[in-house]
């Protein structure tokens, strides 16, 4: 038997399915606009709890300051529906965090307006 007709025959035999493949990747990235509150230490065991679910933090932007605490977008590499709705599920019940809104980047993309089609040569009439 030769290489790949090994491999092919290990494909049939044990198929690959979505699972193999499901891992946090920017293509299932979220963006969560929390506020974190500055008392105790609310930042820490947010960042803790969303590597324990799984999810890559990849990015920590501060928006603005407010009284009480510091509103910040979390960037979130998620595996898919499922693990995002559990990962907003833990922050909408973390304790000195207050959730405000999510969003994902294919929606930040169309908020400026609809995407737009050119042509790249002028057209003869």
């Amino acid at each position: 038997m030769i290489c790949s007709e090994k491999y092919l025959y290990q494909f049939y035999l044990f198929p690959m399915t979505r699972q193999h493949f499901q891992h946090p990747n920017a293509s299932n990235r979220i963006i969560v606009r929390a506020k974190i509150l500055n008392k105790g230490t609310p930042m820490i065991a947010l960042t803790l709890n969303i590597s324990d679910l799984g999810g890559i933090l990849s990015a920590i932007d501060v928006v603005r300051p407010a009284n009480d605490g510091i509103i910040r977008d979390f960037s979130i590499d998620t595996e898919g529906v499922e693990h995002i709705q559990a990962i907003l599920q833990m922050m909408q019940s973390q304790p000195g965090e207050e959730y405000i809104s999510h969003s994902d980047q294919t929606f930040l993309i169309h908020l400026g307006g609809k995407i737009e089609i050119q042509n790249r040569a002028p057209m003869r009439i």
